[in-house]
């Protein structure tokens, strides 16, 4: 057993105590490592672990990697608590264009949600999604036909929800982006958004691919956002 003392980098709180890896003694703080700056006694001075670099590295990687995936989660979330079965989706659908509208929406829902599973997620899933949604760009009658006051009003409470969606990486805020442009019937904004966004939702695919093995996939923090 070694003796370390911890500064939490985020609180700036200190904790010290006996225990036998930096991984350990951060754990009985009740802290993350990543927000940790740790050194351990040795003799009379304090001095980083660096018998236990490749340890430290490994316990970094892995948080950052579920910190990442957190993320994702939390958007998941607000969006099945307040956003999956929006006033939109849920009310009725007067016209076709409100009917489209409604689709649209809930496929790039589709795809924020795939995101936030807690390992891998499914390419062709998430490109049908946004595949459809950009072919869909070319039916004019859904962006330009007029909705029912009562779809405008289910279409406002529904943006007002969409406001608070958290946004905890960019590839969740372009998802947000894109869903507003959407709710906006903005075409230009929906093509710029998917253009952007296209890059982004392929380096999730590839980071978290299940042909990944979990070490791999603990270890690949490409996917924070």
């Amino acid at each position: 057993m070694n003796r370390y003392r911890i500064m939490n980098n985020v609180t700036e709180e200190w904790w010290e105590g006996e225990a036998s890896s930096a991984q350990e003694a951060c754990q009985k703080a009740g802290w993350l490592l990543v927000h940790c700056w740790v050194r351990v006694k040795t003799g009379e001075v304090w001095v980083y672990p660096s018998a236990e670099a490749e340890a430290i590295t490994k316990a970094l990687e892995e948080e950052r990697a579920k910190l990442a995936v957190a993320g994702f989660i939390s958007a998941r979330d607000y969006w099945d608590a307040n956003l999956e079965y929006n006033p939109l989706r849920y009310g009725d659908k007067d016209t076709q264009a409100g009917a489209a509208l409604s689709h649209r929406i809930e496929q790039a829902g589709d795809m924020l949600r795939e995101l936030g599973k807690p390992t891998y997620v499914a390419e062709d899933y998430i490109f049908e999604k946004f595949e459809s949604i950009r072919k869909g760009l070319r039916i004019e009658r859904d962006w330009v036909g007029k909705l029912s006051q009562g779809e405008l009003d289910r279409l406002n409470e529904t943006k007002k929800l969409l406001k608070d969606l958290p946004t905890p990486n960019d590839t969740v805020a372009e998802l947000k982006i894109l869903i507003t442009a959407i709710a906006n019937r903005d075409v230009s904004a929906i093509w710029d958004s998917l253009n952007r966004l296209e890059p982004m939702l392929r380096k999730q695919v590839d980071a978290r691919s299940p042909y990944k093995t979990e070490a791999e996939l603990t270890k690949d923090h490409r996917f924070e956002g």
